[in-house]
């Protein structure tokens, strides 16, 4: 992500730290000494509970020694006591009261009446002064400093008194409120150090954790990748806000790199589709007259397999770097750039083309060769052929292959025609499903045997009624299915349609060598050459092979082992349109023919063009020479057929001859005399 002066902002990163070492915490630290002084807390309010429960095990003991005094006196004093001796009783009392730590003694008759006392100045709990056989609860004992137990006096099951007996205490409440008071001080100033580095500790986590999830939110809500958060210690935090902000750097550029790529192409360094897409969107909010033109490099494939796909690469992306020179450019497509012209009409548009493709059309080095390559431009004007980016770059792209189609360099987007294309790519869905349900029949055109003077077979054709369309041209849909493939499952149909026919031929008593076109495109495809092979060895009569689109084979070894095992099946094999297109003298030299069907360009003007008829002459006597039969297409004038006969040709076929026809009307043409209908 870029900052306002387009350049990348500088992160702050994580201090360095030593390999293998963790540098000691504040952090750490600060939670120790948190949790410590929460335990020095803890253990000072145990310590001083320790202490409680010690003063109160050693009052306790003084206190059971106080009840056992007083006991052995009331045992032996119990009959003086009930007599009301006060003299024996205060002699009695004496021997206690020289007992250590006590400082107080008395004896009350039975009717409370106080019978000898020994001791002054000592205040008695109520408790022990009214109910018998009490004594000094810890808390009573720490407040008066005194410990005090009182215990009855009983003669015949009969409490005939009391005695009191008090010791000293004294030591014990000061010893006892200093260590509770130590315990108190102790623990609230633990608690306060607690507090406070927890405090501390709190900001130090907390305050960069906020920072680091405000910081997060940003980045999501806005791609803000240069954002940064404060590094305001060396502790572990800091380092997640180093590592944070150290992340962000590594994202922007990863970021930056993707984004490259989505706009650029690679193998050329040109902007992409995608970067020009968004050039076009530009120049539309703009509402500028301009035009989107595709240069292409004619046969590019062609050109791309005799220099390799690196140089390919290198001549478009000087081709490119061109027309960056002229206005925006881009690698719209494999073999095509896309350039913006900006041009107020039609006119400037294609005159600006013009000049462009001469700017473009100079060799072009690569490396120490110079390279020449022709090229053509399609051209779509806005808001004529579309209004949208990926409309504009479609149309010129269209245009493009319209212009090369057509051979010509400049060419404008033509709406009709591409409409007319696209309805035609649609008849192979159709065409495959017209071969299944029986739209399509075949039909068939009778071949003339010069020499027999007879009908001896005919060709077999595929022919399309379509449910909407309604008769649909051979050339149309067998052009399609070449283009797009469908064409091997259009010649399986045929030789199934031309085995079965056989046989109802075979059966009535007519012509049954019949020929079926084979795509030199299929010769390549050994699982369609197995596929007929066995169709053929199924046929009723003779079953010519008639291979078309000669320049279409690949790889001659394979298809030249692939005719071997049609031959072997039994087939008959027919170089077909010989004299069109890139036919060569080798295929005559190389397939193992026994037939060659001479073009019907050729042999419709025969008898006018006298450069056709040499050419003619010089092919049946080549094709006899090399052991092939001579069948001549596109036969539909006397003078052709005289002139034919004239030259030594074996078979003609044409609409002198018959018109294609149904299978059932050709059994019946045949039936009628009709195969001998040319017979002098």
């Amino acid at each position: 992500m870029l900052n306002a002066t387009g350049a990348m902002p500088t992160l702050m990163r994580a201090p360095a730290k030593r390999p293998g070492a963790l540098r000691r915490s504040s952090i750490s630290r600060k939670l120790t000494v948190a949790v410590a002084l929460a335990v020095l807390a803890a253990m000072t309010i145990l310590a001083g509970f320790a202490l409680w429960q010690d003063a109160s095990r050693q009052t306790q003991g003084k206190l059971d020694y106080l009840s056992a005094t007083a006991g052995v006196f009331a045992s032996a004093t119990s009959r003086a006591v009930a007599a009301d001796d006060a003299g024996a009783s205060l002699s009695a009392l004496r021997g206690i009261a020289r007992a250590p730590g006590i400082i107080y003694a008395r004896v009350d008759g039975r009717d409370g009446r106080r019978l000898a006392e020994i001791g002054s100045g000592v205040v008695l709990d109520s408790d022990t002064r009214f109910e018998a056989g009490s004594r000094t609860s810890l808390l009573a004992a720490v407040r008066s400093g005194t410990l005090q137990v009182s215990q009855p006096i009983v003669q015949g099951g009969e409490i005939v008194g009391r005695i009191t007996l008090v010791a000293d205490n004294t030591d014990l409440a000061p010893r006892l409120m200093a260590t509770l008071a130590q315990t108190i001080v102790g623990a609230l100033a633990a608690l306060a150090v607690a507090i406070v580095v927890a405090g501390r500790l709190k900001d130090a986590v907390v305050r960069p954790l906020i920072a680091l999830n405000d910081a997060v939110r940003r980045i999501a809500r806005s791609d803000a990748y240069d954002v940064r958060v404060p590094i305001e210690s060396d502790d572990e935090v800091g380092e997640l806000c180093g590592g944070f902000n150290a992340m962000l750097g590594e994202i922007s550029a990863r970021e930056s790199r993707i984004k490259d790529l989505a706009f650029h192409d690679t193998d050329t360094d040109l902007p992409n589709r995608h970067a020009f897409e968004r050039a076009v969107a530009r120049r539309l909010a703009a509402e500028t007259p301009f035009a989107v033109a595709a240069i292409g490099i004619d046969r590019f494939q062609y050109v791309r397999g005799a220099i390799g796909y690196r140089l390919a690469n290198d001549l478009l992306a000087e081709i490119g770097a061109r027309a960056l020179a002229a206005g925006q450019a881009a690698r719209i497509s494999t073999d095509a750039i896309g350039v913006i012209i900006e041009a107020p009409d039609a006119a400037a548009v294609r005159q600006r083309a013009t000049a462009l493709l001469m700017q473009v059309d100079e060799p072009i080095m690569l490396g120490e060769n110079a390279i020449e390559v022709s090229m053509s431009v399609g051209l779509a004007y806005v808001g004529v052929h579309a209004a949208t980016p990926n409309g504009l770059i479609e149309c010129a792209s269209i245009a493009l292959d319209q212009g090369q189609a057509a051979r010509t360099r400049t060419h404008v987007f033509d709406e009709v025609a591409h409409e007319k294309t696209a309805r035609n790519v649609s008849l192979m869905a159709d065409m495959i499903r017209a071969i299944s349900n029986g739209e399509m029949s075949i039909h068939l055109q009778a071949k003339y045997d010069l020499r027999a003077r007879a009908v001896t077979g005919a060709e077999v054709l595929a022919r399309w009624h379509h449910p909407q369309r309604g008769t649909v041209p051979p050339d149309l849909f067998v052009g399609m299915a070449e283009d797009t493939g469908a064409i091997s499952l259009l010649t399986e149909w045929s030789l199934h349609q031309a085995v079965a026919c056989q046989r109802r031929l075979v059966a009535a008593g007519a012509p049954s060598a019949l020929a079926v076109n084979l795509s030199g495109r299929l010769l390549d495809d050994a699982a369609f050459i197995n596929m007929a092979a066995g169709l053929v060895q199924r046929r009723a009569g003779d079953l010519f092979l008639e291979i078309t689109e000669t320049a279409s084979i690949h790889n001659q070894e394979r298809a030249l082992r692939n005719i071997e095992t049609l031959l072997a099946a039994g087939a008959f094999i027919s170089i077909d349109d010989y004299g069109s297109g890139l036919s060569s003298l080798a295929y005559l030299k190389r397939i193992p023919a026994q037939e060659l069907k001479i073009d019907r360009a050729f042999i419709e003007l025969l008898d006018k063009q006298p450069r056709d008829a040499l050419l003619v002459k010089s092919t049946i006597d080549l094709a006899h020479s090399l052991g092939m039969k001579v069948t001549a297409e596109g036969v539909e004038t006397e003078g052709t057929l005289a002139a034919l006969q004239a030259m030594g040709c074996d078979v003609v076929q044409g609409y002198l001859i018959g018109r294609p026809m149904p299978v059932d009307a050709f059994i019946a043409s045949m039936m009628a005399g009709g195969h001998m209908a040319l017979r002098a």
